[in-house]
């Protein structure tokens, strides 16, 4: 979704993504880009802020509630089915058994409630093909084309937000 805003003969585009799709935007960011010098994203994408996010994800606080602790043994499983597919023998064999799919329960007991979530969705839709991620390639489009590239909140503001995200366990 794209927005068009112009005051005083000045113009901006604010726009907005699905974050993950099934193709790439190149084309059509860099036509947009093309007309612009700066280019604002929600927050930085360059690889030290996404270690930085993946770092805490991945260090959930000693002793704290762990998102599998909500879910019963038959909800693992079926979300197993979901997002990872068929395996087996058969599923080998005709070629749909995925040759790399993520360990949800590792996820899902292992990891911060926020990224065992963001994990699994995104392996969701990476098996269904949208593994183009809208945001980090406009990032790096931006800074290819020599564009000035700003994020509107830091990652610890990102992180902090994320933190507030409750999980209750009834």
């Amino acid at each position: 979704m794209l927005w068009e805003i112009e005051k005083e003969g000045r113009r901006s585009w604010i726009g907005g993504t699905a974050h993950f799709f099934c193709y790439s935007f190149e084309s059509s960011l860099r036509k947009l880009f093309d007309q612009v010098d700066t280019v604002l994203f929600e927050g930085p994408l360059d690889q030290a802020s996404l270690d930085q996010v993946s770092e805490m994800g991945r260090s959930p606080e000693s002793g704290s509630l762990r998102l599998i602790d909500a879910l019963t043994e038959e909800e693992v499983r079926r979300l197993e089915r979901v997002v990872i597919g068929p395996r087996g023998f058969w599923a080998r064999l005709l070629g749909f058994e995925r040759p790399d799919p993520p360990d949800l329960r590792l996820l899902l007991s292992e990891t911060r409630h926020w990224m065992a979530f963001f994990s699994i969705w995104t392996s969701y839709l990476k098996r269904h093909g949208w593994d183009q991620s809208v945001d980090l390639e406009a990032w790096q489009l931006a800074h290819d084309m020599g564009k000035a590239v700003a994020g509107m909140e830091t990652i610890a503001e990102q992180i902090e937000t994320l933190e507030s995200i409750p999980l209750s366990v009834s």
